[in-house]
C-alpha cells in the first residue's frame, strides 16, 4: 500500500460525506457514504495512543470497521502518530477497494 501525499494547506474534500465510486462505465456511479466523524475519531485515537506512550512515533495502526456501510477506516503507515489528521485516514471497502 502506498502512502497518499498530504493535501496542500487549506485543502477540503469536495462533499466529504459522499464519494462516487466508478464501477463499469455502463453502470455509472455507486454512491458510498463516508462518515467524516469516524475518520476524525480514528485520527484522535492515534494521537491519544502516542500521547500516552502506548505506540512509537511511527508505529501502531488504528482501524475501525463501519459495519452498516461496509467501510474500513485505517491510519497510514509511516506517518508520525502525533501529526495524523482526519484527511490522512485511508477509507476502503472490505474487498480492498481504496476510496480515499
Amino acid at each position: 500500500m502506498s502512502l497518499r501525499p498530504r493535501p496542500p494547506s487549506g485543502y477540503k474534500r469536495q462533499n466529504p460525506s459522499v464519494i462516487k465510486e466508478q464501477s463499469l462505465p455502463s453502470q455509472g456511479y455507486n454512491v458510498v457514504r463516508v462518515n467524516e466523524d469516524i475518520a476524525r475519531k480514528v485520527a484522535d485515537v492515534a494521537r491519544l495512543l502516542y500521547a500516552r506512550g502506548l505506540v512509537q512515533v511511527k508505529g501502531g495502526n488504528v482501524s475501525f470497521y463501519d459495519r452498516p456501510e461496509e467501510l474500513l477506516y485505517i491510519t497510514p503507515t509511516g506517518v508520525p502518530r502525533h501529526t495524523i489528521r482526519e484527511d490522512d485516514i485511508a477509507i476502503m471497502k472490505i474487498d480492498g477497494t481504496v476510496l480515499v
